[in-house]
């Protein structure tokens, strides 16, 4: 699944699962948030809930609803992050998906989210708004400016829309994106922009 687990996960998914049978058992549900989403951005997670509840139902004869589908991949996916918290990687899908948008509607199309340039490019903005929530985001030194510059000319309605993509998390979070983000960014959106997968 990518990341090893931290060990505390089993305490917090133990606790969750308790409380959330003991919620089937009352008859209560939670109203489901964006399950769709979470199936899109996290697979290989939201697989795993999707296990995780068919195992309580065989060893409890308990059938969970299917909002839980959605809680328990945000546990799967917060586990894997040292400092992430439920709450941070529900914003993390929040922003993510506007990202995603913002690309979709700036060069008119729908993108594959089978393909391994889309996955690629999921990964990279989790990573990158994880950085971002965790006030940390120069990972590496700053790319060269003249590098940057070939980039934009060469892939210049990528780089547009990572200007776009720049502009609103600006707006709406504060965030700044640094030079080499830009450059990475730009080469993401390039890649998973075009029909040719590339290895």
């Amino acid at each position: 699944m990518g990341e090893p687990f931290r060990t505390n996960i089993h305490l917090t998914l133990a606790d969750h699962l308790n409380f959330a049978i003991e919620r089937s058992h009352n008859g209560l549900e939670y109203a489901q948030p964006s399950r769709w989403e979470v199936k899109k951005l996290y697979p290989k997670e939201y697989n795993a809930a999707v296990n995780a509840i068919r195992l309580v139902y065989d060893r409890l004869d308990v059938l969970l609803p299917k909002s839980e589908e959605t809680f328990l991949t945000y546990h799967f996916v917060n586990a894997q992050n040292v400092q992430a918290k439920v709450e941070e990687t529900m914003k993390m899908t929040e922003v993510i998906n506007r990202i995603i948008d913002v690309v979709q509607y700036h060069f008119q199309l729908k993108l594959d989210e089978e393909s391994m340039n889309y996955s690629r490019f999921v990964t990279h903005l989790r990573f990158f708004v994880l950085r971002q929530l965790d006030q940390n985001p120069h990972v590496s030194p700053e790319v060269d400016a003249t590098l940057l510059d070939v980039v934009k000319t060469k892939y210049e309605k990528a780089y547009k829309a990572v200007e776009k993509v720049a502009n609103l998390l600006h707006k709406q979070h504060g965030w700044s994106l640094t030079s080499d983000e830009k450059l990475y960014l730009t080469l993401h959106i390039w890649r998973v922009t075009n029909l040719v997968e590339t290895e």
